[in-house]
């Protein structure tokens, strides 16, 4: 949490939808949380999190871009694709 922020509100302050995702790197790995609040390493180099996780992550691994993986899914899930963004990482 940064300096100055408001623990009452965080974490949905300056967060429209009220959804966030958390990626942590450890300065091994990189990973983030499940439901369950148990850590998972990302092991591959395409991930993707959020409700149509599965079907983006199977869509890249088929060769799709992060972009055609997000609306493919959109078209499988309506609960995707009402804001979605992508984030390439240099690790």
């Amino acid at each position: 949490m940064e300096e100055g922020s408001n623990r009452t509100t965080f974490p949905t302050e300056g967060v429209k939808d009220g959804n966030f995702i958390l990626l942590i790197w450890n300065g091994e790995s990189l990973g983030t949380f499940d439901e369950q609040g148990f850590f998972v390493e990302v092991e591959e180099t395409k991930f993707a999190v959020g409700c149509g996780a599965l079907a983006a992550r199977a869509a890249m691994l088929m060769g799709a871009t992060p972009e055609q993986a997000i609306a493919i899914t959109a078209s499988l899930d309506e609960s995707t694709g009402m804001g979605s963004d992508v984030v390439r990482v240099a690790l």
